[in-house]
């Protein structure tokens, strides 16, 4: 497999990647091949690629390594090399992320990530010292936050009540929003699973208004 090249950070998980591929084009695009390599690179957009070793949500600059592709045996495709940039959403364990509360539960908390992807912090990694399952608090926000459509605090569920301090009784994070650390990342059939923990984040965290920009 041909090696990939990070050309840079974006800002946090995200990454821009060099990379090349092996072009397997339909005879269809025979006189139109950019449209049929566009077509291939827009397969690979919100999965996970093993490639780069993340979840490919652009691409660009779009290179042909050959003048001219290989047609073999009875197939009618044509191969050949490409050189593409592809924007990439890749996590790193042990580095920290934020995410929007969209589900509480005994077993788990569960958290949107830049308004994408999902993400789950499993009970074993709350710490019991610092917080605890309220099943019968509800939350209390103002009725603002909970009618604007761009609030964090819109879709969270609390059907089975919610995570609060032990010392204060207050929900846990700040407005909806959460900081954990990233314990596991699970990359099967063409996705990635975040599994985040509080056992090393500090129970007073950083306000939303201070959230690293997109």
């Amino acid at each position: 497999m041909p090696k990939s090249t990070t050309t840079g950070e974006v800002a946090g998980p995200f990454v821009e990647v060099q990379t090349k591929l092996y072009i397997h084009l339909p005879p269809c695009f025979a006189n139109k091949p950019i449209e049929g390599i566009h077509e291939q690179l827009n397969g690979f957009l919100m999965r996970y690629m093993p490639q780069v070793d993340g979840v490919v949500l652009a691409h660009s600059d779009l290179k042909l390594l050959q003048t001219s592709g290989r047609i073999m045996y009875d197939s009618p495709y044509c191969h050949f090399w490409i050189s593409v940039k592809l924007l990439v959403w890749r996590p790193v364990k042990g580095s920290t992320l934020y995410g929007t509360i969209n589900l509480q539960s005994p077993d788990h908390i569960g958290l949107l990530l830049y308004g994408t992807f999902n993400a789950s912090i499993p009970s074993e990694f709350i710490p019991k010292d610092k917080y605890v399952f309220n099943p019968n608090k509800s939350y209390s926000g103002s009725d603002s936050a909970n009618s604007d459509p761009d609030s964090p605090l819109m879709g969270t569920s609390l059907l089975n009540g919610e995570w609060v301090h032990k010392s204060t009784d207050e929900s846990i994070g700040h407005d909806g929003v959460i900081e954990f650390e990233v314990s596991e990342l699970v990359r099967t059939n063409d996705m990635l699973t975040v599994t985040g923990s509080l056992m090393k984040v500090p129970v007073m965290t950083r306000r939303p208004s201070m959230l690293p920009k997109r």
